[in-house]
């Protein structure tokens, strides 16, 4: 059997629709931290739950802002834009609209593990 052009035949055998413009999703590190978050002119201060160099996933958050355009804003990372992928019982998924750079997201989890280890020295004194 010859198709007219190159399919993915395990996504054919599975049943599912072909997923155009699909990318892997990158492994997401869970983490608990606060950020900000703006949507059109509302803001929110939200508990990310984990991150990725591609998006991340954040509380609570609004119904309305599905498909909304967003900016984060998380302690020592840069501000960052994407779109409110998928929503759920006040969770949601944002994919970033440029990805993080490996050593973007490394040099934020450095920071985080040595803000920790500072705090947990000062409490043990």
């Amino acid at each position: 059997m010859k198709f007219d052009q190159n399919i993915d035949l395990g996504e054919l055998l599975a049943g599912r629709k072909p997923r155009h413009g699909f990318r892997a999703r990158p492994p997401r590190l869970d983490v608990s931290c606060k950020a900000s978050l703006r949507v059109d002119k509302t803001y929110y201060t939200v508990d990310v739950h984990d991150i990725s160099l591609g998006g991340m996933k954040v509380e609570p958050i609004d119904e309305y802002c599905l498909g909304k355009k967003v900016v984060v804003v998380v302690e020592s990372l840069r501000p960052i834009r994407g779109e409110v992928r998928w929503y759920s019982n006040r969770k949601a998924g944002i994919v970033f609209d440029d990805a993080l750079s490996f050593e973007d997201l490394a040099e934020w989890v450095g920071k985080r593990l040595e803000l920790a280890s500072l705090k947990a020295a000062y409490q043990n004194s």
